[in-house]
């Protein structure tokens, strides 16, 4: 036969009201909304540091596009500069200065004789100039011989320069040739 126990049990007002099962309840709930704040509060956190990531990213991308900028120009001006340089480059290697010019302009050459003109054309030299003592002349004209081509002589003359309020007196010659260059 099958015992039944009929007698009932006490159960204390705390017992009656809290039972294990509403207390797991109330322990989940509490947890569930605890686990939630956990994670909205991370997620907030995160999107506060993916906005100053942003806000830093923009600040650089600015920053480098006045670089860009800068960049450009400074590119422009580099192929501006390499252009002069090319252009200054051929006209340096094109350059050529005439032999006579540089004859001319020796202080050995031309000591104690100054030029009043000098004219290239083609393969002519054509010279005027003063000489302070014709005696030299000659040998002048053999170093402008020697060194540029030959002479083709045209005139020499004496010049008298007198001023009267100085009391000043001087003799000097007065030169004109052409040479025909080598």
């Amino acid at each position: 036969m099958l015992r039944f126990n009929f007698a009932e049990i006490r159960e204390s007002a705390f017992e009656k009201y809290v039972k294990p099962d509403i207390i797991f309840l109330i322990l989940v709930v509490v947890a569930a909304i605890g686990l939630e704040l956990f994670f909205e509060n991370s997620v907030k956190a995160e999107i506060e540091l993916t906005k100053r990531e942003i806000a830093r990213l923009e600040a650089e991308k600015k920053r480098l596009r006045r670089v860009q900028r800068e960049e450009k120009k400074l590119i422009t001006k580099k192929k501006e500069l390499e252009e002069k340089l090319r252009i200054v480059s051929n006209l340096d290697k094109n350059r050529k200065v005439p032999k006579p010019l540089y004859f001319f302009a020796s202080n050995e050459n031309m000591k104690d004789i100054w030029l009043n003109q000098l004219k290239l054309s083609g393969k002519k030299v054509h010279v005027n100039g003063n000489i302070w003592r014709v005696e030299e002349f000659p040998l002048f004209l053999k170093r402008v011989e020697e060194n540029i081509g030959d002479i083709l002589f045209r005139q020499t003359r004496r010049i008298d320069y007198e001023n009267k309020n100085l009391n000043f007196k001087v003799h000097f010659y007065n030169f004109e040739f052409e040479a025909e260059q080598k």
